[in-house]
């Protein structure tokens, strides 16, 4: 039997955005533990303030998802939205109306006594009973809609919908083709740029939210990343990303310790390269160590992030989207075969993918009791002591090594890390890797599978709009103000830039960070 750390010798991650492993595998296959075969739901919705809830009172139950937008609007996921959906409490009652990060109150949605600014793992209910979905997107439509508009029940239930195995034909075949992770949990039960700064540097600086975006850039957030830990290795890492989207959101939540290779262009061109790039590297056998891949986040976003609705207006937004470039990279690695003698190809090439958070998406099994934090010396936010893990997330491993198989152990962001650690040798970045566990056990054939074994696999077609439509005009959800927001920061020195417009919507942002990224180069 083949050594297992030497069944692969590059890997690529794709993290897409927003999704739980119910929400898109639930109903892959009876082998998962998924939602098929399991009377499943939530309590109807309630209201502290006397208003009547529309609906029949009874439960909502789990039910498939066939529109391809949902759940639509875009469900809560700050971490006081994560506890509500948890446990199925608001505390203090007041947190139910609350619309920004910043006007939610300790206990921030724990089921606690008193409203203490730190809670532990120890004294939260377990399991959780992950009944609380229905009543959080409940109320973040209630409070996003205002006083006029009172959440119908076709509206707020569609949060238990998981999408039918035929809607998500790539995901769910790929699922049951090569190793999936049924236990796989993000590292943080909050946002996009926690879990995002997780799984590349093993904590987030103390953050448990996105806002205040700047925050990312300052310099007290200089915690190592495994592309330094590479990089001390003399091992190639790039960071691929569509070239829309001007500046890959994995510079700026890591900012302090990726602005040095990002900055000078010879060293751009060796760590930041477009999707274009990726797919000649694939075909040429050129792929580093480590590959980290962005989906598209801005113009026409293939990201899978549910659809967010600013102003009465919704963005485009599909699932089939992000189905799309899922197949797009696994198809490029599973016909490469370059025969270089240290380059990349199909029998070689790990390739993992991966959310970064639930989104407020319903899912449930609960998390582990507890897990380790990261010890890194961070201030936490919100008081959270990052002793607990995030709602599980679908994440499959396609390697040419692996057998179709189900992982039912526990894993979490980190064990990325972990295993790559082990296989080149470099230090643990915190204490939330350095106890994590590996996957190793995915690697369980005794020859490889060649790629032209490999199953094909054809997404759905892609509604119009999600794809094909031309969305500059629309206005800018909370992650594109992000990046914008972010970028401009850094550009607010140079004089050429310009002021940033209030209502600004995506083809004017765009423009704005070309903008900004010609005035550094001709710095």
């Amino acid at each position: 039997m083949k050594n297992k750390l030497d069944c692969f010798d590059h890997v690529v991650v794709l993290m897409l955005e927003n999704r739980s492993f119910d929400n898109i595998l639930g109903y892959a296959s009876e082998k998962f533990d998924g939602v098929i075969g399991k009377n499943l739901s939530n309590p109807s919705p309630t209201r502290t303030d006397g208003k009547r809830v529309h609906g029949d009172g009874e439960p909502i139950k789990v039910r498939p998802g066939t529109t391809m937008d949902n759940p639509n609007p875009d469900p809560g996921e700050y971490f006081p939205h994560i506890n509500t959906q948890l446990y199925n409490c608001v505390h203090p009652s007041k947190n139910a109306f609350s619309t920004k990060q910043k006007h939610f109150k300790p206990p921030y949605n724990q089921p606690v006594t008193g409203t203490p600014k730190s809670v532990a793992c120890s004294e939260l209910p377990y399991p959780a009973p992950m009944t609380g979905f229905v009543q959080d997107y409940y109320n973040k439509i209630d409070s996003n809609m205002g006083i006029f508009h009172t959440p119908h029940s076709d509206e707020y239930s569609i949060i238990m919908e998981c999408f039918a195995a035929e809607k998500v034909p790539v995901m769910s075949g790929l699922a049951k083709s090569f190793a999936v992770f049924d236990r796989w949990h993000c590292a943080v039960p909050s946002q996009t740029f926690c879990n995002r700064s997780f799984f590349n540097a093993a904590t987030s600086n103390g953050q448990v939210v996105n806002t205040k975006y700047t925050k990312w850039l300052e310099k007290d957030f200089n915690r190592d990343t495994i592309f330094n830990r590479l990089e001390e290795q003399g091992k190639p890492w790039v960071i691929y990303y569509d070239k829309m989207d001007v500046f890959p959101l994995t510079l700026l939540i890591h900012f302090q310790k990726l602005w040095p290779f990002f900055k000078e262009k010879k060293q751009r061109k060796l760590h930041f390269r477009h999707m274009e790039d990726f797919h000649k590297d694939v075909e040429n056998g050129d792929l580093p160590a480590y590959s980290f891949i962005e989906p598209r986040l801005f113009f026409n976003h293939n990201d899978m992030h549910p659809p967010i609705k600013i102003l009465g207006i919704t963005q485009p937004s599909s699932v089939t989207a992000g189905e799309d470039l899922v197949n797009e990279v696994y198809t490029v690695i599973k016909k490469s075969n370059s025969q270089k003698p240290t380059g990349s190809n199909s029998e070689n090439t790990l390739l993992c993918i991966t959310y970064d958070e639930h989104g407020g998406c319903y899912d449930h099994v609960s998390p582990p009791k507890c897990a380790t934090p990261p010890n890194d010396g961070s201030i936490n936010e919100m008081g959270f002591p990052f002793d607990r893990l995030g709602i599980r997330v679908p994440t499959i491993m396609i390697s040419a090594w692996s057998d179709p198989q189900v992982i039912n152990s526990q894993k979490q962001h980190t064990s990325m890390l972990k295993t790559l650690g082990m296989k080149w040798d470099f230090e643990h970045l915190t204490d939330r890797d350095a106890s994590a566990p590996d996957f190793l056990e995915i690697f369980n054939r005794t020859s490889p599978l060649p790629g032209t074994e490999w199953p094909c696999f054809n997404s759905i077609d892609n509604p119009k709009g999600s794809k094909d439509n031309d969305n500059y005009h629309y206005p800018l959800n909370d992650l594109q103000k992000a990046v914008l927001g972010m970028a401009h920061e850094l550009a607010k020195d140079l004089a050429n830039v310009g002021a940033l417009k209030k209502e600004i919507k995506i083809g004017e942002s765009l423009e704005h960070m070309k903008k900004i990224l010609n005035s550094f180069d001709n710095q």
